[in-house]
């Protein structure tokens, strides 16, 4: 079961970089419209 809650932590901060990635690229692309 270890190895089961250890996968599922590094799937989910890989799921937050991905998330934390996009936010940054669509505030970078607001910015430059504006």
């Amino acid at each position: 079961n270890k190895l089961w809650w250890i996968v599922l932590l590094i799937c989910l901060s890989g799921g937050l970089l991905i998330v934390a990635a996009c936010a940054l690229c669509l505030v970078r692309r607001r910015m430059q419209h504006l």
